[in-house]
């Protein structure tokens, strides 16, 4: 494991040499002052519409112009100059160059370029390749068609040459079992003929006869034996007819199997070299080799490597390479070392500050081991907003800005429809008497229209209108005219005279024409009647009075059980008899 490199030169003795890159250092970083981000109070079209009216204390306030994206910044007092507010956004940059189309050629590739008018022509030898083991392939091809047909017309005529050997050994067999018939008669004619002599000698011209048959069977039997070796013969031959076309055919199939084989690496050839022309159509230009001029990759990332541009291409670390002349004249040290007296005084001072220099325990400085303020810088850091790789505060850490806009009053949907807005837009339809707001783009369908909610009421209409409601008098219906009047009367006095009041001002007193005061003695429990104004009809029902309370000359009735209410009857015997039902509460008293 080397030692720990730390910002200066190390505590060991240095070396000369070929120059290297140091393996690492430790960068002790220094907190810098807080930053801020722009925080845009709003967007505007136009500079013109730049919000006026703001004083000292909207010191800061930023607006962002779209007319010519510049941030606008107020400076407590007024607004920069039209045209001079912060730059947000750089110029556009030149025009770039591309292809509209690639064709291919004989010799390479065409490229039909966006500007200019003269196509841009690059060999391609990988196409030119193609093309020539394509053309081989084909005509393999060909060759093993016409090897096939060769190999099929040859199987043919085997086919054919053995079949004709088949029938010719059919025919010969026929013949020879002809010719064995023939001598198994002849033989036995013959047997017959020797015995018929034997046992009679009148029989001579019946063996006569046989003999003649015998020897006619024996003509029939060479000739037919003749037959049978003329027709093995020709067996013979067209067996070696046969053998023979059986040898072309296979030799027509292994030129034919040569063919294809043949033909299967021409086609791996051509494809081999169609992949290689649609990399090179793809990447634009072939791959280099040491035949061939082509691209190259740069990819840099180790000293030594080429690296760079294709306009510029550069060796990484070239410039850690130490020069021929310097190692020519190179240092020879005395010894084991190199004295600290062959050094420069700078150099030797270094050396003497790297002694006392700080360590590192392991591969890092702890954070412990820092100053509290660095410490507490670092902390900060861990939390602090982070920029992109283009030095911008990446969108999704910004607070949204949302800019909404009233769109009008439509008169229905289609009019709704045909309005031009974005998210957060909203109109009012007087169709609907209702807002409604955008939700979604485009504003063109109605899925991204949404009508607001209202708070639910229980009126939904008066005397069966709806909308803003005028109500008159007349249009309380179940009040009689003396209400409606009352209800329309634009005074008191008017109010009294629609019902008949008068001045509604009365007098107090005990006279005709006032009115009596709440605690005049008249209205008590205890005033006395008039006289005269008792009658039954103000006495309550089953009231009991005493005949203490009544005048001389009244009677109250009474049995065994106490007070009784009795009605006393006084008539004729006649009438007393006409009574039907008689009252136990009445005491009949007759007259005669």
């Amino acid at each position: 494991m080397s030692a720990p490199l730390i910002i200066g030169l190390p505590p060991a003795t240095p070396a000369l040499g070929p120059g290297t890159i140091p393996a690492g250092g430790v960068l002790v970083p220094v907190a810098g002052r807080d930053g801020h981000g722009i925080s845009f109070t709003g967007v505007k079209n136009t500079y013109a519409d730049l919000p006026t009216g703001l004083g000292p204390g909207d010191n800061g306030v930023c607006y962002l112009v779209l007319e010519d994206n510049l941030a606008y910044f107020w400076n407590g007092a007024a607004w920069p100059a039209k045209g001079k507010g912060a730059p947000i956004k750089g110029d556009q940059g030149d025009p770039g160059r591309g292809i509209d189309s690639i064709t291919a050629t004989p010799a390479g590739l065409r490229f039909a370029m966006t500007t200019g008018v003269t196509p841009v022509d690059v060999a391609v030898p990988a196409l030119t390749n193609a093309t020539q083991a394509a053309a081989t392939a084909t005509s393999k091809a060909d060759e093993a068609l016409t090897s096939a047909g060769l190999a099929t017309n040859a199987a043919a005529a085997a086919d054919t040459s053995a079949r004709n050997a088949a029938n010719s050994a059919t025919t010969a067999g026929t013949a020879a079992s002809t010719a064995n018939s023939a001598r198994d008669q002849a033989t036995t004619a013959a047997t017959n003929a020797g015995s018929a002599a034997d046992k009679a000698a009148g029989s001579a011209s019946a063996a006569a006869s046989s003999a003649t048959t015998a020897d006619g069977a024996r003509a029939a039997a060479r000739t037919a034996a003749d037959d049978a070796v003329a027709s093995a013969n020709s067996a013979s031959a067209a067996r070696a007819d046969a053998q023979t076309a059986r040898d072309t055919a296979k030799t027509s199939a292994d030129s034919a199997t040569d063919a294809k084989t043949n033909a299967a690496a021409s086609a791996a050839e051509a494809k081999h070299w169609a992949e290689h022309a649609a990399e090179t159509v793809s990447s634009g230009i072939p791959n280099a080799d040491k035949t061939i001029k082509g691209g190259i990759m740069l990819p840099g990332g180790t000293p030594g490597e080429l690296g760079g541009t294709f306009e510029h291409p550069v060796v990484v670390g070239w410039s850690g390479k130490a020069d021929v002349a310097s190692v020519d004249a190179k240092y020879t040290r005395p010894g084991n070392g190199i004295p600290a007296t062959d050094l420069a005084a700078a150099v030797q001072t270094s050396l003497g500050h790297a002694d006392s220099a700080y360590q590192k325990p392991a591969a890092g400085i702890p954070k412990g081991d820092l100053d509290s303020a660095v410490q507490t810088s670092l902390t900060r850091a861990d939390t602090a907003v982070q920029v992109d790789g283009t030095g911008k505060i990446s969108a999704a850490i910004m607070p949204a800005i949302a800019v909404t806009e009233f769109l009008g009053a439509v008169s229905g949907e289609s009019a709704m429809l045909a309005l031009s807005g974005q998210r957060g837009d909203w109109c009012t339809r007087t169709d609907k008497g209702t807002d409604w707001q955008l939700i979604a783009e485009p504003a063109g369908q109605l899925a991204n229209w949404r009508e607001r909610t209202y708070p639910a009421s229980p009126v939904s209409s008066v005397n069966g209108r709806t909308g803003a409601v005028t109500t008159a008098s007349v249009d309380i219906t179940d009040a009689t005219s003396v209400g409606r009047a009352v209800l329309i009367a634009a005074t008191a006095a008017a109010a009294r005279s629609t019902l008949g009041a008068g001045t509604s001002s009365l007098t107090l007193g005990t006279i005709a024409g006032t009115a009596a005061a709440g605690d005049d003695a008249r209205l008590s429990d205890q005033r006395v009647p008039v006289d005269g104004s008792v009658t039954n009809v103000k006495i309550a029902g089953g009231a009991a009075i005493a005949l203490s309370k009544l005048a001389t000359g009244y009677v109250a009735g009474q049995d065994t059980s106490g007070p009784r209410t009795l009605t006393l009857w006084v008539g004729t015997e006649a009438q007393f008899n006409a009574i039907a039902t008689k009252d136990a509460n009445t005491l009949y008293l007759r007259t005669a």
